[in-house]
């Protein structure tokens, strides 16, 4: 890659690539809430009794981060590029409330 101005070039790509793995943040949240691995607060542990909120989170996050949901965002182009209600419905070829299981 050619760039005129350094200094900006390097916050753009920082700013590209920080967008491009912020999926990382959500996939490790899922992992933790998997294995109920306490969370870091302020660079220490949490402690016992703080765990119970974050651990019924378990209940919200692990359906939204399941691929099934979170597979139609690879196909953004696709949708944009066809008729199809959704983005869901490109994906997997059903309406998502149809879908069982998510």
């Amino acid at each position: 890659m050619a760039f005129q101005n350094g200094e900006a070039s390097k916050d753009l790509l920082a700013h590209i690539w920080k967008h491009v793995f912020s999926f990382i943040n959500s996939m490790l949240l899922k992992f933790a809430v998997q294995l109920q691995i306490p969370i870091n607060r302020h660079g220490s542990p949490m402690l016992l009794s703080e765990l119970e909120e974050p651990l019924s989170a378990r209940h919200f996050l692990l359906p939204v981060l399941d691929p099934i949901r979170m597979d139609p965002w690879q196909h953004m182009s696709k949708w944009s590029q066809n008729d199809d209600v959704t983005l869901f419905y490109t994906t997997h070829g059903r309406m998502f409330y149809i879908q069982r299981n998510c």
